[in-house]
């Protein structure tokens, strides 16, 4: 098959045209599908019940790597579920900006550093139900199951606990490292997540979305 610049460059042995014939143009040229009834009033609820929880970090190891204290820690998801994650500070002074790196739906193994400057302190949440530090916690592992967990409800479907955990891991952040602007990574499954988390917290200045991996909900 062949593509047009970039995607011949990009995906050579591709078997078909994952751009569907779009340019960037043409995509933005397309009008968002309206949210359903109430969308943002329930994610507003949740914002503020997520309020209402403490993260209450705990730290459990520390360790160092490329230049940085690293620790894993645990905090409070959304409903209390007592989630770990890796935070990771500079040796001395105060954080410049927090990051909230989140990952793929492979889940994490270890920490990566390569958006997160030397003078950041991030933390590296591992989502509910998914390896290596969440593994079966507050939600089923296997990715078919993880999926679907909930789905029948809003409130306890795994997606949205997982979105709104991400403000827990924010807020366990600001507390292990101190106050200081926020600014969120997501790849995938994180940029999923993070789609649905970051309008609803305004203690973000920005993100990056890399391939968010759903969010035309009517399909």
């Amino acid at each position: 098959m062949t593509f047009t610049s970039p995607d011949d460059a990009w995906f050579p042995d591709a078997a078909f045209d994952a751009s569907y014939g779009h340019t960037f143009e043409t995509l933005r040229g397309i009008a968002p599908i309206a949210p359903p009834e109430g969308f943002a009033k329930r994610w507003m609820r949740w914002r503020d019940e997520a309020r209402q929880v403490d993260a209450a970090p705990v730290v459990l190891s520390v360790d160092s790597a490329a230049g940085r204290r690293v620790s894993v820690i645990e905090h409070s998801g959304a409903d209390g579920t007592r989630l770990r994650a890796w935070v990771v500070e500079p040796v001395s002074g105060a954080a410049r900006i927090g990051v909230v790196h989140s990952h793929g739906y492979g889940g994490r193994e270890a920490i990566d550093l390569a958006r997160v400057p030397d003078d950041a302190a991030a933390i590296f949440p591992v989502a509910r139900g998914l390896p290596t530090l969440n593994a079966g916690v507050g939600a089923p592992e296997p990715i078919a199951e993880h999926v679907l967990a909930g789905i029948d409800d809003p409130d306890r479907y795994v997606l949205g606990l997982c979105a709104r955990d991400l403000w827990l891991a924010a807020d366990a952040l600001l507390a292990l490292t101190g106050d200081a602007p926020l600014y969120y990574v997501g790849e995938s499954f994180g940029g999923g997540i993070g789609s649905l988390a970051l309008p609803w917290d305004d203690r973000h200045t920005g993100a990056t979305l890399l391939m968010p991996s759903f969010g035309q909900y009517d399909e």
